[in-house]
Formats: structure tokens, C-alpha cells, sequence
């Protein structure tokens, strides 16, 4: 994880909560959700939720997130059976009912009392939780209400409730977090999960909210202190808690991870994922790729675009989970970068959809919706786009750049979640009929490049620039 070793894993995690419930056993442990993801790491497919009762004694409460569902409702619900603590979420409700499909003694929220406080905790969905999880996948006349609205329900509830604080504990991404904090007043600290950032506490602007964020792979662990004076708070302070190799792993906890990794790379369903397919001479970053260009950003969509024969790439930096280090590489180490089994589509798009689609990109700089790409090469300032040059020929890019026309019509190739899923995003890629759907996700289209030959080395080339 960020390129480090020995950083994050679930028995480092279990040891530092333990020690930290020790020394204060009302201290409250929030799982922030998608603890599973089908397809990628092969030990999700293998064990599924196997750890969620690990938690038992530990977990006061876990958000529901988009990945939840992953493996279907049955399996879902099976796994909620061998948990003690409650799955959080106001935003799944009865179709004709309108009732809240998860609820602690009728109500959607979590009212629990330490040290003579009552603490209110709930969660929602992102709005993006409808094209995310298959509808296949979710509970039988279930839907997902809007985000905004459950939040307000909830709140003036909890008020009712005379609680003393209330805390959101997920489910949606950075920028919505960031709108619900401003559009539903009350709220006192958020939890971020969805969007996979990175960042300590911070009061959220024009708002009386706080927010941290412990970006992923349990890398981090928000540890949060809240501080009351006659029954409110008066103050939240607190810091993102590295887990890495300064931190001891909870022996038991290891020897059931180390035990399962035996069995995982044993069964004949997956042990070709721990082959080698080819190997390179260099790491590969993912340094900064929420802001600007990343090897791997540059390098994933130089590949995509070659193989897609298309004049662009692009790709949402969420798709860019962590570098990929140098030596023998195997199938599983490349779904550990690029996890998801997004399908490969090209849009002929105008040169003014184009235009729209980065100056969008620019506008959420610093999120996981910034988009890393190949193909093109921008210049700009703030969220303004002052230059756009394509490449003349597609298959042919040492002839150059030339500069975007309003009016063409080019080739861009991109994942179908950017495409029919990503916030903002999809109402305009969404409405584009001239498409090809291509027989390929982003992740084959790389383990097929590794294992012919050793793609070219990764660079920084200036293919995104900004101005002061």
C-alpha cells in the first residue's frame, strides 16, 4: 500500500483495536464497509466474509457498502447471520412500503450509550449504489431512496432521540459526503469510506461537520477523540493511525490469514492466479493519481488504448488501487492494482463531448473521479481547459498531436463503469448510442500485454500540465 511494505492487514488492524478497546472498553469501533470485492483478491472469491465474526466482541457497527452484495443476497444474508454487531443503512427501503430494509429495533439508525452520552450513528448509500450493485443481487422489492432525503429523516430523528452527537459512518463518495454535510446541518463527524482518500480530520467548509477519510487496504485507522461539555460536543480532534510494521499482528489473526492463504493458493479454482505471466525491471507508481498523471495511470491507458486501437484512453482513478512493484509478476498481482472487472467500450465521441469530459475531470480533481488517460494531452488552469490536442492517427502515435475540432468525431476507449455508472460523468457518456462494446476488461487487456512481452517502461511525460 502507497508503495510501503508491510503496511495494512487485518491482523496488524486486530492488534492495534484490541490494545486501543483495552485501554478504554467504551470506546466505539465503526467498520466503514466493502470488506468484500468479487473477482479480485482471489481470497475474497475463496472466503467471501469469513472475518466479518471476527469482529464479534470487537465491532460496534458496520456501514453497508456497494461491495456488500457481491456475491449475492443469499450469501449476504448468511453472513449477517454469524455477525453479533448491526449492518448500518437508512437508503434500502421497501418498494411499497417505504420501510428501511436494515433496522435496529425498527429504526434505521444506532443509538449507543458510553459513558453516560448517547452517540446516534447511521449510514447511506451513495447515489451511485443503483448501477453498482446488480439487481439481482439485492433483497426482493428493494430499493434505494435518495441519499439527501434518508439523511434528513435520520438526523431530525436522532434529534428527537436527544442524542449528543451524530455520526455518519459511510456510504458514499467524497464529493457527496462533502454536499450532505452542507445540504443537511446537524451532523457532527463523518466517517469517509467510499472514495478510497486519504485524509485526517478536517472541518468541512461553511459547515459545523468533520470529516476523515482512512483511504484503503486498512493502511489506516482514524482514531478519533469527541469532547463534550454539558451534554454537546465541544471538540473533535484526531489523526489517521498508520498500520505498518512499527505495529505488532495479532498472532491469532495471522495464523487463520496465513493458514487460509495455504489453502487459497492450494485450490485448483485459483492457483493459476499465482503464476508468472511475465515480469519487469521497474516499479510501477501510483503516486498522486487523483491530481495529475501516475505511471500507472499513463501506463495502464497507453496499453488500453493500443490494444482498443482508439484515438483516447480514460479511466477513473478509482480504477488505480496500488503500484505494481518490480520483479516476476503473477495474474494476482495485477488484480491487486487494477481489481476491477470493468468491460472495455469505445465511444465516437464529438470533439466538444471530449472537451466536456476533461474540463469534468478538472472539477473533481483530488477525488478518485479524476480521470487518468492516454491519447491526449491538456494544459489548464484551475478547472479550465486552456489546451487539447488528440493524436492525428491511432495506431500510428509517433506522427503527433494535433488540436481537438468541436466538430470530429474520434475514438475513446474507457471502462463501461465510466461510461453508464460514474457520477456526473454518465449523463452525457451515458446518452451515446455510436458504441462498441469490446470482448475485454482493462485488467485483461494488461495481463495479456505482460504476458507477450514486457510493455514499455513507465513515464511521466507531461500529458496533463497546469498552469499557475
Amino acid at each position: 500500500s502507497e508503495g510501503k511494505p508491510s503496511q495494512g492487514g487485518i491482523a496488524r488492524v486486530f492488534s492495534y483495536l484490541r490494545s486501543e478497546k483495552s485501554k478504554d472498553h467504551e470506546a466505539l469501533i465503526i467498520n466503514g464497509g466493502d470488506s468484500m470485492n468479487r473477482g479480485s483478491p482471489s481470497y475474497s472469491d475463496k472466503f467471501q466474509c469469513q472475518e466479518w465474526s471476527w469482529y464479534n466482541g470487537l465491532c460496534d457497527a458496520m456501514a453497508l457498502g456497494n461491495h456488500e452484495f457481491d456475491y449475492g443476497f443469499k450469501v449476504f444474508e448468511e453472513c449477517r447471520k454469524k455477525i453479533k454487531y448491526p449492518i448500518v443503512n437508512a437508503t434500502l427501503v421497501g418498494i411499497s412500503n417505504r420501510k428501511p430494509f436494515f433496522n435496529i429495533k425498527g429504526k434505521p439508525y444506532l443509538i449507543l450509550k458510553r459513558k453516560g452520552l448517547r452517540i446516534g450513528l447511521f449510514a447511506v448509500s451513495g447515489s451511485d449504489f443503483p448501477t453498482l450493485i446488480s439487481k439481482q443481487n439485492m433483497p426482493e422489492n428493494t430499493e434505494f431512496q435518495d441519499p439527501i432525503l434518508a439523511t434528513r429523516l435520520v438526523v431530525e430523528a436522532l434529534r428527537k432521540e436527544n442524542v449528543n452527537a451524530i455520526i455518519k459512518i459511510g456510504h458514499n463518495s467524497y464529493n457527496e459526503d462533502i454536499a450532505l454535510a452542507k445540504a443537511v446541518p446537524g451532523i457532527h463527524l463523518i466517517l469517509g469510506t467510499h472514495s478510497h482518500i486519504k485524509e485526517n480530520l478536517a472541518l468541512i467548509p461553511g459547515t459545523q461537520t468533520w470529516m476523515a477519510s482512512p483511504y484503503q487496504f486498512l493502511s489506516y485507522v482514524s482514531h478519533l477523540e469527541l469532547r463534550f461539555r454539558d451534554g454537546g460536543i465541544s471538540g473533535i480532534t484526531g489523526d489517521l493511525v498508520r498500520m505498518d510494521s512499527t505495529l505488532p499482528e495479532a498472532a491469532d489473526i495471522k495464523k487463520r490469514v496465513d493458514a487460509n492463504e495455504q489453502l487459497l493458493r492450494a485450490d485448483p479454482l485459483f492457483s493459476a492466479r499465482f503464476k508468472k505471466i511475465g515480469s519487469i525491471d521497474y516499479n510501477i507508481s501510483n503516486s498522486s493519481h487523483y491530481s495529475i498523471e501516475s505511471e500507472l495511470g499513463n501506463w495502464t491507458m497507453d496499453i488500453l488504448r493500443a490494444k482498443a486501437k482508439a484515438h483516447i484512453a480514460v479511466s477513473t482513478a478509482s480504477s488505480f488501487r496500488s503500484e505494481i512493484q518490480k520483479g516476476d509478476l503473477t495474474t494476482e498481482n495485477v488484480l491487486e492494482s487494477l481489481p476491477f472487472q470493468n468491460q472495455t467500450v469505445v465511444l465516437e465521441m464529438k470533439g466538444h463531448e471530449i472537451r466536456f469530459l476533461f474540463e469534468m475531470s478538472l472539477k473533481k480533481r483530488g477525488t478518485d473521479s479524476f480521470l487518468q488517460f492516454s491519447g491526449v494531452k491538456v494544459v489548464a488552469k484551475n478547472t479550465s481547459i486552456k489546451q487539447i490536442q488528440i493524436l492525428k492517427e491511432p495506431t500510428e502515435p509517433e506522427l503527433g498531436y494535433t488540436p481537438i475540432l468541436d466538430g470530429e468525431t474520434y475514438s475513446v476507449a474507457m471502462t463501461n463503469y465510466l461510461a453508464d455508472v460514474a457520477i456526473d460523468y454518465r449523463s452525457v457518456l451515458g446518452a451515446i448510442k455510436d458504441r462498441d462494446n469490446k470482448n475485454f476488461t482493462v485488467n485483461q487487456a494488461v495481463i495479456d500485454a505482460l504476458s507477450s512481452t514486457a510493455p514499455a517502461r513507465p513515464r511521466l511525460d507531461g500529458r496533463i500540465r497546469f498552469e499557475e
